[in-house]
């Protein structure tokens, strides 16, 4: 996940939110429901940035008047035109952490397309953070053991990319 601040058009005017680039299961993962549309999950995957995109219910009261017909209008964010296909419901937050604000846009990528390389350069940190659901019956402390043994197998697979003299981590929270 890599949250942005980006300049959003296509209400009356250009604004600027906070937008969170995910992985398209990001919503079935949460077990996350839209209160208006859908969300975009794995099946609208594709190479690079999806154009489907989920807005919040505050900035959907802020910038479209709450107009029930969003759905399947365009949006700009930055320089590119996606399609709102859902808005969250009141009460939903993203868990993880964000830049100022709560996130107003979620937008999905499939990572194997431009902008990012192709094929995958490893050595590349693009995504800052990721979440995860813990599998029944794992607790915190098993899955951040499960972490800490895979860093010496990454270390061995990929010296150059993670060599083990940089002492990175891997943090379950």
């Amino acid at each position: 996940m890599a949250p942005s601040n980006s300049a959003v058009g296509g209400g009356d005017r250009t604004v600027r939110a906070e937008s969170l680039v995910t992985s398209p299961d990001y919503f079935t993962l949460l077990g996350a429901k839209p209160q208006l549309g859908r969300a975009y999950t794995a099946q609208d995957a594709v190479p690079g940035f999806l154009e489907p995109v989920v807005i919040s219910n505050g900035f959907w009261q802020r910038n479209y008047g709450s107009d029930p017909k969003i759905i399947g209008r365009k949006m700009r964010l930055d320089s590119d035109l996606y399609t709102i296909v859902g808005v969250m419901p009141p009460g939903f937050r993203h868990p993880g952490r964000t830049l100022n604000t709560d996130v107003d846009v979620w937008i999905a990528t499939g990572f194997n397309g431009l902008p990012f390389p192709v094929p995958a350069v490893r050595s590349q940190r693009m995504i800052p953070a990721a979440i995860a659901r813990l599998k029944p019956g794992l607790t915190v402390a098993q899955a951040q053991a499960r972490l800490d043994a895979y860093i010496p197998q990454l270390s061995r697979e990929y010296l150059t990319e993670y060599p083990a003299a940089a002492t990175w981590a891997l943090r379950f929270r």
